[in-house]
C-alpha cells in the first residue's frame, strides 16, 4: 500500500513537471519569436533607410563638389558629369519611398522627393556653357545650395528616426531575452516549490 502511494506521488510529480516544462517551453518559443521579429526590424527596415540616406548624401556631396569645382575652374559641368548621379539619386529615393516604416518618416521622405526634383531640374541650367558664370553662381547661391542643405537636413532627420527605431528595437529584443532568461530560471524553482507541497 505504501509502495502504491509513493508510485502515485511520483507519477503526479512527474506529470506536474511535464506540464510545467511544456508550458514554459511554449512561453519560451513565443519569446524567441518576438526576439526574432525585433531583430528583423533592426536588420531589414530601418537599416535599409539609413543606407539609402547616406548614399543620397554622398551623391549630393559629389554633385555639389563638381559644381563648386566648375566655378573655381571657370567651366560649366558637362551633362555626363551629373546624369549618372541623377539616375542614382532617383533610384535610391524611389527605394526609400517604398521602405518608409517609422512614424514621421513619410512626410520627410515626400518632402525630400519634391526637393530632389527641384534640384535635378536646375542642374541643366548650371551645365550650360553659354550661361555667364555670374548667372550660374547666382543660381547656385540662391537656389541650388539652399535645396542641397535642406535635402541633407531632411535625410539626416530620416536617418536619426531610423537609428532611434533600431535602438528601440534592440532594447525590446534585449528585454525579451532577459524575460526569457528569467522564465527559464524559474523552472527549477517552480518545480521545487510544487514538490514541497
Amino acid at each position: 500500500m505504501r509502495m502504491l502511494d509513493i508510485r502515485k506521488k511520483f507519477l503526479i510529480s512527474f506529470g506536474v513537471l511535464v506540464v510545467l516544462i511544456a508550458t514554459v517551453g511554449a512561453v519560451m518559443m513565443r519569446q524567441v519569436d518576438r526576439l526574432g521579429a525585433a531583430i528583423d526590424v533592426i536588420l531589414r527596415e530601418n537599416y535599409r533607410s539609413v543606407v539609402i540616406c547616406r548614399k543620397v548624401d554622398d551623391i549630393l556631396e559629389e554633385v555639389n563638389g563638381g559644381l563648386l569645382r566648375s566655378f573655381r575652374d571657370g567651366t560649366a559641368e558637362e551633362n555626363g558629369d551629373w546624369k549618372e548621379a541623377v539616375r542614382e539619386l532617383r533610384a535610391a529615393w524611389d527605394a526609400e519611398l517604398r521602405n518608409v516604416t517609422v512614424k514621421g518618416e513619410l512626410e520627410r521622405a515626400e518632402r525630400v522627393n519634391r526637393l530632389l526634383k527641384e534640384y535635378i531640374a536646375l542642374l541643366p541650367e548650371l551645365a550650360q556653357p553659354r550661361k555667364a558664370e555670374t548667372e550660374r553662381r547666382t543660381l547656385y547661391d540662391e537656389r541650388m545650395e539652399p535645396l542641397f542643405r535642406e535635402i541633407k537636413e531632411l535625410t539626416g532627420e530620416i536617418q536619426a528616426l531610423n537609428q532611434q527605431n533600431m535602438i528601440d528595437a534592440n532594447n525590446r529584443a534585449r528585454q525579451e531575452a532577459e524575460t526569457l532568461h528569467r522564465r527559464v530560471l524559474m523552472i527549477p524553482v517552480s518545480y521545487t516549490h510544487l514538490r514541497a507541497h
